[in-house]
């Protein structure tokens, strides 16, 4: 478990989410040991569907499997379930718990933030972390607009902090994403998508470049 310590940015290189919804009758013992072989830096559980005692018991599971091999593992939303599992982080948007109100209650915790605009990076809080996008257009997940690479440079001339793209990244467009000004990239259905998971975070990876863990 962290500290309150601003995560490094290269933490952030290979955010895989795991989305309750893309398990497909697999388990989050083997989907969590696929994502961390394959080379993900940080495990993001994300879980709209579940009940509270089927998500402790998963966030457990990942819990166990993310300390065994030295990754930080990140709640989506659920502060009361990031302090159960003991989580490193947890994940939110400007509906969500106000990052100020989560670090009075768990300071030991990295506070990631969704920004899809301007506007909304500029009305958030100053986050250990943001994810930002949607960089392209995207099934896993209803959004406004696509937000597009160009809010990555802009954001990156005004913070320091680490920006991970999400939406709609694969293979193909992750290194535009790194090179408009992302210091990572996140993804649901690259991962889980997949039949070979460990082969598609690999190639994620290799898209990216740069050596990972």
């Amino acid at each position: 478990m962290t500290s309150f310590n601003s995560p490094d940015a290269a933490r952030f290189r290979l955010m895989a989410v795991l989305d309750r919804e893309w398990f497909d009758g697999r388990t989050p013992e083997s989907l969590a040991a696929a994502l961390i072989e394959g080379g993900a830096t940080v495990i993001q559980y994300r879980d709209k569907v579940s009940g509270i005692r089927e998500m402790i018991e998963i966030a457990d599971i990942l819990r166990k499997a993310t300390a065994d091999a030295g990754v930080p593992l990140i709640v989506n939303d659920r502060l009361d379930l990031a302090m159960a599992c003991g989580a490193d982080g947890i994940h939110v948007g400007l509906a969500d718990m106000p990052a100020d109100r989560i670090r009075r209650i768990a300071p030991r915790l990295w506070v990631g933030f969704s920004v899809s605009s301007v506007e909304e990076f500029e009305a958030g809080p100053d986050a250990d972390y943001y994810g930002v996008g949607a960089c392209y257009p995207t099934g896993t997940k209803t959004v406004a607009r696509v937000a597009g690479t160009g809010l990555l440079t802009e954001l990156r001339t005004r913070t320091t902090r680490p920006l991970v793209a999400i939406g709609g990244i694969h293979s193909g467009n992750a290194g535009a994403a790194i090179r408009s000004g992302a210091d990572g990239i996140a993804a649901v259905s690259a991962f889980l998508g997949q039949k070979d998971i460990r082969g598609a975070v690999r190639a994620m990876k290799t898209a990216i470049g740069g050596n990972l863990r």
